[in-house]
């Protein structure tokens, strides 16, 4: 996190209420003005100094921040971050740059794959606990970080923010969905070549009526903000104004095997005053009534934000939902990153990375740098399901082995095969012009391992 507190101390952060959504290949996210508001007041810029910043707790117990494995792989030169404000509904109107306008921004989101090869990784972690897709796990707390803002004449108001997780491994009947990318201008932007690979996501489902994640696994708490609430109060009252509380998951939140989590932010404001068509930021400071802004991390040069990098087996993605629907063609779906962008899609979005942390336990673990060598394959990724013309099975392993990738039908029947040499991770792609529609198993052999998974293919 050290590198992160420099670019903050040079007061490189840029602030960006909104932009634009870009139409890309199976999604359209629709049109919406590129704005933003005013670049945070200096006293941010002091950094994040005086927060205490999790790591680890012991081989079976850690603390993760994709936040922070951003920053350390990405390099201190190229990140930054940025508050965005959040609001229930889209009644408030906030002064962006190009003037007053309705609030898009609702809720926010983050996918978080305990899973991914970079944090495993022996040298950034050694002796910390690894993960993997065989491992099932328990998230007992939260570690947000953000602005509160208060209006300081309604600092007796009480807030809410509601959090939510929830998991899922990517189908279609999960609560964590897949979706893709194939316009081939945006793939390119992220070293993507089409036709023969797409960019692959993963989508948190929306609950309209909560405004939260929605689905059949999901846990949802509340936690009161205020200036005056008696203990633990979250407010506008660091040397620097950026905030981080850990927040206890109520009974914690057990994801089993094979899936990642999805985790959601909703401010909900207490103000009886409060009148739709209000302003909830003026500018300059004035803060009409108090506001929440989650802090999200980007990749940039300077103050001008970059595309980020991008890898079919990190599936740590920040996410927002914007409102209203039929502007952005992401009706049943939180947007993920990689659908913003900014000037009409020719510069890329600084809304990426949602910077915030997860406490972990698997007592079934290994220790990275120790024990973790039997377990050779760390994430197998099959997309698009469905599969039409083409199945591509993406793949990361904790060491170099000779793989073998194969699909079969229900019966056990090899429809395909191929194998590959040496390798740490990759992506085969097969031709299903030969295969008939159905249900297929998809499976990874490497190390004396194996990994397994449902396709569909319908032409």
């Amino acid at each position: 996190m050290k590198k992160l507190l420099l670019i903050l101390a040079t007061g490189s952060i840029a602030v960006s209420a909104s932009a634009q959504a870009l139409y890309m290949g199976s999604r359209n996210a629709g049109q919406q003005e590129a704005r933003s508001i005013e670049a945070l007041n200096s006293r941010y810029h002091q950094g994040l100094s005086g927060i205490g910043h999790k790591t680890t707790a012991g081989p079976t117990t850690r603390w993760y921040n994709y936040g922070d494995l951003f920053d350390t792989t990405v390099g201190s030169a190229s990140t930054g971050l940025n508050a965005h404000i959040i609001w229930w509904d889209t009644s408030g109107q906030i002064n962006y740059t190009s003037g007053l306008a309705h609030n898009r921004q609702v809720s926010c989101g983050t996918t978080f794959h305990p899973q991914f090869t970079g944090f495993n990784d022996v040298v950034l972690y050694n002796g910390m606990m690894s993960m993997d897709m065989t491992k099932a796990f328990n998230i007992d707390s939260i570690d947000l970080f953000g602005l509160y803002q208060f209006n300081p004449a309604k600092t007796s108001v009480v807030d809410t923010l509601i959090l939510t997780l929830t998991y899922g491994n990517g189908t279609s009947a999960s609560d964590i969905g897949t979706s893709y990318f194939s316009d081939a201008t945006v793939c390119s932007r992220y070293g993507i070549t089409r036709p023969s690979d797409s960019l692959v996501f993963p989508t948190i489902d929306y609950d309209s009526v909560t405004n939260t994640a929605t689905g059949a696994t999901k846990k949802t708490w509340k936690i009161l903000l205020g200036a005056t609430l008696a203990s633990g109060a979250w407010g506008d009252t660091s040397a620097n104004g950026i905030w981080s509380k850990g927040v206890a998951v109520p009974g914690g939140f057990s994801v089993p095997a094979g899936n990642i989590v999805g985790f959601t932010q909703t401010f909900r404001s207490g103000d009886a005053t409060y009148r739709a068509n209000d302003s909830i930021f003026t500018g300059n400071g004035r803060i009409p009534y108090n506001i929440y802004r989650p802090l999200v991390i980007f990749k940039s040069a300077g103050t001008t934000a970059q595309w980020a990098p991008y890898s079919h087996a990190d599936l740590n993605h920040g996410q927002y939902k914007t409102l209203p629907n039929f502007l952005n063609g992401w009706g049943g779906v939180y947007v993920p990153m990689w659908a913003w962008s900014s000037g009409g899609g020719t510069a890329a979005s600084s809304l990426q990375h949602n910077y915030v942390g997860f406490r972990v336990t698997c007592a079934t673990c290994n220790t990275i740098g120790t024990n973790d060598v039997a377990s050779s394959i760390n994430e197998v990724i099959a997309y698009p399901n469905p599969a039409n013309t083409e199945l591509n099975i993406a793949y990361n392993f904790t060491r170099n082995a000779d793989a073998t990738i194969t699909v079969s039908n229900i019966l056990g029947a090899v429809v395909a095969t191929k194998t590959v040499s040496n390798t740490i991770n990759g992506t085969t792609t097969f031709s299903t012009s030969n295969i008939p529609n159905g249900m297929y198993i998809y499976t990874v052999s490497a190390g004396g391992k194996q990994a397994s998974g449902k396709i569909n293919i319908a032409h």
